[in-house]
């Protein structure tokens, strides 16, 4: 009998749609594609690139970092963010093996 719980075993958030609601905004998708072209940037760098207040950006940061899509590293007063791709490749690939087990395997 179906209870409603899936259990997986990638290193995802608790559930999949804290990972996915975090990655399907556009505005956290346009900061993900800044972050992937310059490796590593920080809040004040993300500012001057997009028509966003840095209270705005931050927010969506603490939310991407919480799904695991980002890490965050302190350097000073700094905090400097890179895109966690190991651990978009573990969600992204277990939710393939949870739901679509015959694509994955191709």
């Amino acid at each position: 009998m179906y209870n409603g719980w899936v259990t997986h075993t990638c290193s995802c958030p608790p559930d999949w749609s804290k990972f996915f609601k975090a990655a399907c905004d556009q505005h956290r998708q346009s900061i993900l594609e800044l972050i992937n072209a310059k490796g590593s940037l920080n809040v004040s760098e993300l500012v001057e690139s997009l028509d966003l207040s840095q209270p705005t950006i931050s927010h969506h940061l603490k939310i991407m970092v919480e799904a695991g899509l980002l890490s965050m590293t302190k350097e000073g007063k700094e905090s400097h963010y890179t895109i966690q791709t190991e651990k978009i490749q573990q969600c992204c690939s277990g939710f393939m093996d949870t739901f679509a087990p015959q694509s994955a395997s191709k």
